[in-house]
Parts: structure tokens; C-alpha cells; sequence
């Protein structure tokens, strides 16, 4: 008999997500734009000796290697999987045949853009809307030789919709949220403990 897996109910969810609001976020990270139909979250970092082909491959093939789990529906990023090409999904794969997609893939630019739709974690059941873009543009070294000294990694997170209660409390946790993951991405590029 296989052990029962944890699954997450949404109040735990929307808690777990609020909460994450006071942890510290990435110092390049940023609530961008807040109004009474949504928000808008951009998180940056800039590395030196990672490529774009394998700052790609790690974000989209490997994605379950630097999600956190406590961010899943199943608390296993293992189950995580993202199909970086037309209408792949970022999806979940949950107990007894169940599954959950955090994104639809709707624009793919290998090695410099990634764009998906989709409501992440609690705010699927609120209905709302999201649009997320991870951009990856390498940094010119300013010879003029076209010599490179890094990587400038972007996400932007767009989410609207209908919210009575407004997102003053939504938007700071999902960019402390974001800025978590984004943060593990890049420990994992560098190696860095």
C-alpha cells in the first residue's frame, strides 16, 4: 500500500501564500503595479558564467529540480513538469490520477522568452487571471566585441480580475512567493548552497 500523499485545501493554500508575504523577497524584486482590478510583480537577477542555453534548459526541462514543493498542490515538485512549446503545460501530477495545470505555455522563444497563462496556486479558485513571462537576455561586457559577461534573468507576472477585497495583500505575497522560486532557479544555475 503506497503511503498517503498530503494534498493542500485552498484556505491552506491562500494562508501559506499570505504568510510568504513577510519573508524577504529578492533584493531586484518588486511589487510593479497595483490598482482595484489587479497587479503587476517583476522580479530581476543578473549572473555571470551561466548561459542562456543552460539557464533555458534548467528553468523549462528541469523545473522540478528547483520549485519548492511547499509551492504544489501535492508537496512534491518531483511531479512538476513544463512543456516549453504550443499549448504545453505547466502541470502537477497529483494522487489517484489527478493533476493540476498552474500554466498554459502560449509564446515560446527558445532560449530568450517563455510567456504562459494561468492563475498560480490560490488564485486559480479566485478566478483570476494571469499572464507570466520569463525573459532571459544575455549582458553585452560593453567592448563592442559582442562578448558577453552574463545573463539578466526577468519574470513578470500579470494578474487581473475581479477581487472585491482589492490584491494589497495578494500582490506583496506572490512577488515574495515568485521571488522565492526565482531565487532557488538561480541558486541551482550556480551551484550556490
Amino acid at each position: 500500500m503506497r503511503p498517503r500523499q498530503k494534498t493542500r485545501s485552498p484556505l491552506r493554500c491562500v494562508a501559506a501564500l499570505v504568510l510568504t508575504a513577510g519573508l524577504s523577497a529578492p533584493a531586484l524584486a518588486e511589487v510593479t503595479s497595483l490598482d482595484g482590478n489587479g497587479f503587476s510583480v517583476t522580479l530581476k537577477q543578473e549572473l555571470t558564467g551561466v548561459s542562456s542555453q543552460d539557464a533555458w534548459a534548467l528553468m523549462t526541462r528541469r523545473v522540478s529540480t528547483w520549485w519548492d514543493a511547499a509551492h504544489t498542490w501535492g508537496g512534491d515538485a518531483s511531479q512538476l513538469k513544463l512543456e516549453a512549446k504550443a499549448n504545453g503545460c505547466f502541470c502537477e501530477w497529483l494522487p489517484n490520477g489527478g493533476w493540476a495545470e498552474h500554466l498554459k505555455v502560449i509564446h515560446v522563444a527558445p532560449g530568450r522568452v517563455l510567456r504562459m497563462r494561468g492563475a498560480l496556486g490560490p488564485l486559480m479558485q479566485m478566478g483570476l487571471e494571469g499572464t507570466m513571462t520569463w525573459s532571459l537576455q544575455p549582458l553585452d561586457d560593453g567592448s563592442g566585441s559582442g562578448s558577453t559577461t552574463g545573463l539578466a534573468i526577468e519574470w513578470q507576472y500579470i494578474v487581473s480580475g475581479h477581487r472585491p477585497e482589492g490584491f494589497d495583500d495578494i500582490a506583496p505575497a506572490v512577488d515574495a512567493v515568485l521571488g522565492e522560486q526565482l531565487d532557488r532557479l538561480v541558486k541551482r544555475m550556480t551551484g550556490a548552497p
